[in-house]
C-alpha cells in the first residue's frame, strides 16, 4: 500500500505503507488473475508482479481517482483511511479484491457497507477473515520482511463480479450519510 492521501489524524505514512507478501498473494492471484494495483508502488512486489499500479511511479497517481472499469483490481490500501477505498469498490464495475484489518467491525464504514451485504446467497461480496496475522514487506526493505506483524488479523474483502445490481448493494455514499 503507497497510497498517498492525506491520513487520518494519528496516523503515519511510515505506518501505512506495508506491502503485501508475494506468498500471501499467489494463491489469490492465481485464483483472480489481478490486472491493477490501486495503491501499489514500484517498490512493492505485488506491484511488480501484477505490472500496472496506480501510485507512486504508476499509471496514475491515485488509485482513488483512476478508472477501475473491467479490471480485476487488487487493494491492500493504507489502514488509517479505509472507507473511501470500500466506497470506491462497490461504486466501480470491476472484480476487486481488498485486504483490511479485521478488527474494526464496528466502525461505520464496516455496518454500513460490509456487514449487510456479505456473504449472502447469490450476493456479490465475499468475506474471508484470515486464518493468521499476516507480516508485510517494508519500504526500508521491499524485497525482504518486515519483522512483525500487526497485532490484528486481516480480512479479504472481494467483489466477484463487474456487475452491481442495486439489490446487491449500499445505498450511494450520499444517501447513506442522510440514514
Amino acid at each position: 500500500m503507497s497510497h498517498l492521501l492525506a491520513l487520518e489524524p494519528g496516523s503515519s505514512f511510515e505506518r501505512d505503507e506495508r506491502y503485501t507478501l508475494l506468498e500471501d498473494f499467489l494463491p489469490w492471484h492465481r485464483e483472480l488473475r489481478h490486472t491493477l494495483d490501486v495503491a501499489g508502488c514500484r517498490e512493492a512486489p505485488v506491484s511488480r508482479l501484477i505490472g500496472r499500479w496506480c501510485g507512486r511511479a504508476g499509471i496514475a497517481p491515485d488509485g482513488l481517482e483512476s478508472d477501475w472499469t473491467n479490471e480485476v483490481v487488487w487493494c491492500n490500501g493504507p489502514f488509517s483511511n479505509i472507507r473511501p477505498w470500500i466506497e470506491r469498490a462497490w461504486a466501480s464495475r470491476a472484480v476487486v479484491d481488498m485486504l483490511w484489518p479485521a478488527n474494526r467491525t464496528e466502525q461505520p464504514w464496516w455496518q454500513e457497507l460490509i456487514e449487510p451485504w456479505r456473504d449472502r446467497a447469490g450476493g456479490i461480496l465475499r468475506c474471508k477473515f484470515l486464518p493468521k496475522r499476516m507480516s508485510f514487506g517494508s519500504p526500508a526493505d521491499p524485497d525482504g520482511r518486515f519483522v512483525g506483524s500487526p497485532e490484528f488479523g486481516c480480512v479479504r474483502l472481494t467483489w466477484t463480479t463487474a456487475e452491481r445490481p442495486s439489490e446487491m448493494c449500499p445505498p450511494p455514499p450520499s444517501q447513506l450519510r442522510l440514514l
